[in-house]
């Protein structure tokens, strides 16, 4: 007489292995979540360039003809042509300011973008970005330069705005 002797296959995997697996997974999650945080706030961060780069050309016409730097901080101190500061928004952008960084014998043109404090990442929060351009008095120049500053910390910031100045107010969003 012969004896069948069967052997029973494993199929599924054991606890242990789905532990290890869960585990794996929770390290690689770990590490990705902070790093997608910074790439969603340094993605908002790129609205507010945009934004003032649409106005720099009006910028320079306007004090090339004029001799002076356009403003909007007030309705009463607005030069004519241009909006006030919450006009000029965006998705992540509360306002824009245009104003004048002039010192005596320079013509300097300021743009200040402000983020909202709300629907924005939390670095990005009531915090500025701001471009000055070079003296438009200095004829030898030929070109207009534009210096970016913010008060946005490193890791969010692109190489393209590495100055960082101090918060000036904050802005409803």
């Amino acid at each position: 007489m012969k004896s069948h002797i069967t052997t029973q296959r494993q199929q599924g995997f054991t606890l242990i292995e789905l532990m290890i697996v869960v585990a794996i997974v929770g390290i690689l999650a770990a590490f990705a979540v902070p790093a997608y945080q910074n790439y969603i706030a340094r993605a908002q961060f790129a609205e507010a360039p945009t934004l003032i780069d649409g106005l720099k050309t009006s910028v320079v016409e306007y004090a090339t003809q004029n001799g002076s730097c356009p403003t909007n901080a007030s309705e009463a101190d607005r030069t004519p042509g241009f909006s006030e500061p919450d006009k000029y928004v965006g998705q992540y952008v509360a306002q824009i300011e245009l104003s004048t960084e002039s010192s005596e014998g320079e013509l300097v043109c300021g743009i200040t973008a402000t983020f909202k404090d709300t629907a924005v990442s939390p670095a990005l929060r009531t915090k500025t970005v701001s471009y000055q351009s070079s003296d438009f008095n200095d004829t030898d120049r030929g070109t207009i330069e534009w210096t970016c500053s913010t008060s946005v910390e490193d890791p969010f910031r692109p190489n393209t705005c590495t100055t960082e100045t101090e918060t000036t107010g904050e802005v409803a969003g």
